[in-house]
């Protein structure tokens, strides 16, 4: 009986040496296959971010193919030291909307990657490849709107700037405008043209004006005017927004520039507070704005040309391919 035992239990502990054999290679190849995954995911995701980037340093160069496709391959190149880019593929001929002109770049690169366990599996090295897609879009709806509206003539809304006027006359990017007006100012258009975004009162108001109304407005939406000449609020506002060192839109990156502000057109303002239609939207630069006791708050400064020029990521959204025939700046998004 005991020799029977001892060979059943002899004939178990074979069966487990055979077992763990069996198995070494599996579980040598999982670890294989996590760690050089791990690895494999790591590069991807540098190497697609890198394409993003490259993509989008491409689209601010666009519709000038030449220079686009200079730009992406120059952020490519930068990426070699972290990335190890071999090989990339640069399209700047993508036409979306049909204008004859490319609008949105397309960045392929590649990376070929050793692999470390994988090679007890017999494999020695694996390609990864990171796309990215990305162009200019007309934004519809934006962050940051100051609470002025600038009165327009009447006229539908979602147009350029060239399609509307200001007392029969074309506005002309930078002529001198209002966008507040005093209570002394003799051609005051009914209101003194502030607007109540995201509430009423003087210090919602007053926080409009230094940061933006920090919501979504966009063509066609319906805003409610802004009662009283809010004198204290509005130079309290552009005191905490103007800050030294003044710029324009000449000042790199202008679109992070305080001195310039979004503000948008609407149709003629009634007296009291009422509801208007934003008809579209305009970059202005603060060049004046005084206070005398409780009559003047008035804003003056130029519309600005904004051809040719991009709003950062975040401050806007929308799909379709800019038109640069608005005169509304162009975004840059990453379409896929």
């Amino acid at each position: 009986m005991k020799a029977l035992f001892r060979s059943a239990q002899y004939d178990q502990e074979g069966a487990v040496a055979v077992l763990v054999a069996l198995l070494v290679p599996v579980i040598f190849g999982m670890v294989a296959l996590v760690f050089d995954l791990s690895r494999g995911w790591e590069n991807r995701r540098l190497l697609q971010n890198c394409s993003d980037a490259a993509a989008l340093a491409a689209a601010r160069e666009l519709p000038n193919a030449v220079l686009a496709e200079t730009m992406a391959r120059t952020y490519l190149a930068n990426c070699l030291e972290t990335t190890e880019v071999l090989a990339a593929s640069v399209d700047t001929l993508i036409d979306r909307n049909g204008d004859g002109l490319p609008d949105a770049v397309e960045v392929i690169s590649y990376r070929t990657m050793p692999f470390t366990f994988a090679r007890i599996l017999g494999s020695d090295e694996g390609n990864i490849a990171a796309r990215a897609l990305a162009g200019t879009i007309q934004p519809d709806d934006y962050w940051g709107l100051e609470p002025f509206g600038v009165q327009v003539d009447p006229d539908p809304c979602g147009g350029g700037l060239g399609d509307y006027s200001i007392n029969g006359v074309p506005i002309v990017l930078g002529a001198t405008y209002t966008i507040k007006y005093a209570a002394s100012n003799n051609d005051v258009p009914g209101n003194f043209q502030p607007l109540a975004l995201g509430g009423r009162g003087g210090n919602v108001y007053k926080n409009n004006v230094t940061y933006g109304y920090q919501g979504w407005v966009g063509t066609c939406d319906m805003v409610t005017t802004e009662t009283g000449n809010k004198v204290g609020p509005t130079i309290q506002g552009l005191d905490d927004r103007l800050v030294p060192p003044e710029c324009d839109e000449t000042t790199p990156r202008w679109s992070e520039c305080p001195w310039v502000i979004l503000v948008a057109l609407v149709p003629p303002l009634p007296n009291g507070r009422d509801e208007v239609q934003v008809l579209t939207f305009a970059f202005f630069v603060v060049e004046e704005y005084q206070s005398t006791g409780n009559q003047l708050a008035e804003i003056t400064g130029r519309l600005i040309d904004t051809t040719n020029r991009y709003l950062l990521s975040g401050e806007y959204r929308g799909e379709d391919a800019c038109d640069p025939t608005l005169g509304l700046p162009c975004g840059l998004r990453l379409l896929e």
